[in-house]
């Protein structure tokens, strides 16, 4: 279902990294940043795309390459050790400023979660020709655009740790 909402990082992240063992935080956005399936200002899955349109736009963007998409789901280290499906990257300034918001998608409730924002969608997905599941389907972009805007500005207006 992540895979299905959010993409797959290319099959060479699996080959290089199979029997890696662990990965530090840093080490798993590294590597996932650098095995993207797609230019991550225009993400490839429809649920993907939705929200980083949704994003842009609250965030008021021209450029919507300021904003990034990066998929971590399904097996890879950022996913299983540190509970992160994809993350979105803001460049909000030209001295590479850049604030960063993490997501995990479910399909059933959590108490606790790592990443910043939780989206849960029904486990069946979403079917887009039923007009209450696309409903539903803007609701949950809607939702989770709103929670990263907000943390995406905050994160922009705070001073950068030297």
């Amino acid at each position: 279902m992540e895979r299905d909402l959010l993409g797959e990082v290319k099959t060479e992240y699996f080959e290089r990294f199979k029997n890696a063992g662990y990965f530090s935080y840093r080490q798993a956005l590294a590597t996932v940043k650098e095995f993207q399936p797609s230019d991550p200002s225009d993400p490839e899955r429809r649920f993907a795309n939705d929200l980083h349109a949704t994003i842009a736009d609250k965030l008021g963007l021209e450029d919507y390459s300021a904003l990034r998409f990066y998929t971590a789901a399904t097996h890879t280290h950022l996913d299983i050790l540190h509970g992160i499906d994809g993350f979105f990257e803001l460049q909000y300034s030209l001295d590479n400023g850049v604030s960063m918001v993490t997501l995990d998608v479910t399909s059933f409730p959590k108490e606790s979660w790592k990443a910043d924002v939780l989206i849960t969608v029904p486990d069946e997905g979403f079917d887009l020709n039923d007009p209450e599941d696309k409903k539903r389907y803007r609701q949950c972009i809607e939702r989770a655009a709103n929670e990263t805007t907000a943390l995406l500005q905050e994160r922009s207006q705070k001073p950068r740790k030297m």
